[in-house]
């Protein structure tokens, strides 16, 4: 690990990079908030312990794939929580735990069939 002393040089050029780095990061930011999906997510992070309406699209893998019809989004649940019998355009209610719209980042935390 490194550890800065007084006049280290490996320090004072990092510190020259942080400004260009830190206006780099705000700028991504920008940019991300301009895309449609980023406000879908952040719509949803709002609503994230509502149950949402889905579809299941894709029945293979240890993350079958769901489409939330109103948002016109994919999302992936992992497959033990979904049950043995899956079938292509199953309804189920998704309630989502972390939403994070600039890292794309979404977690499903429960899937329920519609009563």
């Amino acid at each position: 690990a490194h550890r800065p002393e007084r006049g280290c040089a490996r320090c004072l050029r990092l510190d020259t990079l942080l400004p260009g780095l830190s206006a780099r990061s705000q700028a991504v930011g920008q940019v991300q908030r301009f895309r449609p999906r980023y406000w879908k997510l952040t719509w949803l992070r709002r609503h994230r312990r509502e149950p949402q309406p889905a579809v299941l699209v894709d029945a293979n893998g240890p993350y079958p794939t769901f489409s939330l019809p109103h948002l016109q989004i994919y999302v992936r649940a992992p497959r033990q929580m979904l049950g043995d019998d899956l079938r292509p355009g199953q309804a189920f209610l998704l309630t989502f735990g972390r939403v994070d719209p600039l890292t794309n980042e979404i977690r499903v935390v429960q899937a329920t069939e519609p009563d």
